[in-house]
């Protein structure tokens, strides 16, 4: 809500020519911010935010980065294969989607993969305009690695972003992707999207459970939070163990108050246009119900996405 109220105020004619200066402005200098409200290892989030900023600044509209980016994904697959044959001894039918193996690539957490390699299709569903079937295959390819991490929540928005973004621009190829592809998530994850709908009320009660701890760390203190890093200490005193409320937006608005979280929001959706709103709706689902969207990795990856997929426009002096 806040988001959208910040983006229908910024397209008035006296501030639109200045919306996206302003929102740079604001997100270059979110980490002294965050310093100034206890910093922790976020610090490092948000200047990889800034980074991945500045390197889109640099690369904004150039095509070749889109060729690097499907060679990226062919490389990130085959090395995805490679991995599941080595840890099942070579047969590559013994992996189950409802198995406890999930592919990690490099990183220390499937979740954190799935959110990364779901921004890949993303640059070129913003990016590309003439579609060719080296496109679908890298489309196709990118979306089987989410898959594979069974990461159900980045699956349902990847996928759900592709078909809409098919479906508006009347795109057959990426239409018929899209499907086989919501087609091949049905058939191998079945059963623990079965289990997820059995057990629904379960999770999401204990999904809001944290939420609300959280939430009352920030009704303790919410123009200015209780302070970045603190959040797992208030866990444990109000439940006697460590943790975090499994959301980033929410883990940010109690930490930082309001104060930091307008301010997050205001900067990402200022510098967001129409262009660019693909990747901003991705970026607020993932840190609505993900903690790894602080991973310097991914904010590292949001700001060089929402900067790249920009127009060849010129910030205002």
């Amino acid at each position: 809500i806040l988001a959208f109220m910040i983006y229908c105020f910024s397209l008035n004619d006296a501030f639109k020519r200045y919306r996206i200066t302003v929102g740079t402005f604001i997100v270059i200098f979110f980490p002294l911010l965050v310093l100034s409200l206890g910093g922790g290892g976020y610090l490092f989030s948000f200047i990889s935010l800034d980074i991945g900023i500045v390197v889109g600044l640099m690369l904004k509209g150039k095509e070749r980065v889109i060729d690097v980016i499907e060679a990226l994904i062919c490389a990130i697959f085959v090395e995805v294969l490679l991995e599941m044959v080595f840890h099942f001894n070579t047969p590559l039918y013994n992996w189950s989607p409802t198995g406890s193996y999930r592919v990690t690539f490099f990183f220390p957490d499937p979740d954190l993969f799935a959110i990364f390699t779901g921004v890949l299709p993303l640059l070129m569903l913003s990016h590309v305009r003439e579609w060719g079937m080296r496109d679908y295959i890298s489309i196709m390819l990118s979306e089987l690695i989410i898959i594979m991490t069974k990461t159900i929540g980045i699956i349902a928005i990847s996928l759900i972003i592709l078909l809409l973004v098919s479906l508006k621009r009347k795109e057959e190829g990426l239409l018929w992707v899209a499907s086989s592809l919501l087609g091949i998530s049905l058939i191998v994850g079945y059963e623990k999207i079965w289990y997820i709908v059995k057990y629904f009320s379960t999770v999401s009660s204990l999904r809001l459970h944290k939420w609300k701890i959280a939430l009352s760390a920030f009704n303790d203190s919410p123009f200015l939070g209780i302070g970045f890093g603190k959040l797992p200490f208030w866990f444990y005193i109000q439940t006697g163990s460590l943790g975090l409320a499994d959301s980033g937006l929410i883990d940010l608005l109690s930490q930082g108050g309001i104060i930091a979280f307008s301010a997050f929001i205001a900067g990402l959706t200022l510098v967001t246009k129409r262009k660019t709103l693909i990747m901003f709706t991705y970026i607020i689902l993932t840190s609505m119900f993900y903690t790894t969207f602080l991973n310097p990795i991914l904010t590292f990856m949001f700001g060089f996405a929402l900067m790249f997929t920009m127009k060849k426009t010129k910030l205002s002096s």
